[in-house]
């Protein structure tokens, strides 16, 4: 298939890097509002469009990948069903359960395929460890601690900006909320936070206690000010297992009863590559949607992700 690439960040070079390494898909066009010219100058083998709708109106573009700002996935998402593309969505796909809805519905009208492009989940790490845990070895999970922070001096712009869906909860706490639906399930837990917040508005640090109505809990943490180990543990009834930079896992530690061992599954070049290995399985089958990132997954992960923003926001009210 061509991609077609809906803005142009640095996440879009791990990306292409990785676009490169599947058999059969090619980087064919770029589409970017602020850079085109650099860009044309950077990309000699690639068609470049100075607006999103000369991409689209290209009929030689299969796919399109938005890897725009968080706040206009819904508009860029909709304008490439429209046109009869299939869509694969930067996280979060939208902003909240409105947005998401919206999406799938263009998606189911115009037959095409959608999915929202949280990597984690689509690594040979991150499926061994749910292996794991479904086959029982770690008993029922019924704690996740989990954390994803980082310092970035140099994106302000976009981190500290509202208008921009900027702030850690959108940006890295997201991870850390697939985790925990990942492992405890879809129901919409109690949640409470307290957050650090930029003049701004965005939430700087989140840290956040879930409690679920079966007595299960996730304790949280996100920040965009600060670094952290960026690990997480799931602690179930007859051991836990510890995921090394679970976001982007590929090396695990069990302890169960069977005593305390290892694993390592390093991913495919910069890891982009399985994502677009499961797109691109799912469109030569016929489907419309992916089992692993289905659009009830995105639905029910931006309801905590909707619910935690509310709750940072409620914060800064006197």
């Amino acid at each position: 298939m061509n991609w077609g690439f809906i803005g142009y960040g640095r996440i879009a070079v791990k990306f292409m890097e990785s676009l490169k390494l599947v058999k059969g898909e090619v980087p064919y066009a770029l589409a970017s509002r602020s850079n085109a010219e650099q860009l044309r100058s950077q990309f000699l083998e690639l068609k470049v469009y100075d607006s999103y709708d000369g991409l689209l109106n290209d009929p030689n573009v299969d796919i399109v990948y938005v890897n725009t700002t968080h706040n206009f996935h819904k508009e860029n998402v909709i304008d490439a069903l429209k046109k009869g593309k299939h869509v694969l969505c930067e996280k979060p796909m939208g902003l909240n359960v409105a947005e998401v809805d919206e999406m799938v519905a263009m998606a189911k009208i115009q037959g095409k395929f959608l999915m929202e492009g949280l990597w984690t989940r689509f690594l040979p790490g991150y499926q061994k460890v749910k292996e794991v845990v479904t086959s029982g070895e770690i008993g029922e999970v019924t704690l996740i601690r989990s954390e994803f922070a980082f310092t970035d001096v140099t994106h302000k712009e976009r981190l500290y900006n509202p208008a921009l869906a900027g702030g850690s909860n959108y940006d890295v706490n997201i991870y850390n909320l697939a985790l925990v639906h990942d492992f405890l399930g879809n129901e919409q837990p109690e949640i409470k936070i307290q957050a650090r917040t930029s003049e701004s508005g965005t939430d700087l640090s989140c840290s956040s206690i879930l409690q679920f109505s079966d007595n299960s809990m996730a304790q949280l943490f996100s920040s965009i000010e600060m670094s952290c180990e960026n690990a997480a543990w799931l602690y179930g009834t007859k051991g836990w297992i510890r995921m090394e930079h679970f976001w982007k896992c590929e090396k695990f530690e069990i302890q169960s009863e069977n005593g305390k061992r290892s694993v390592e599954l390093p991913f495919t070049g910069n890891g982009f590559y399985h994502e677009i290995e499961e797109v691109v399985n799912c469109i030569n089958g016929g489907l419309h949607e992916s089992l692993l990132m289905s659009h009830a997954h995105s639905r029910e992960l931006i309801k905590l992700v909707d619910t935690t923003e509310q709750l940072i926001r409620n914060l800064k009210k006197p």
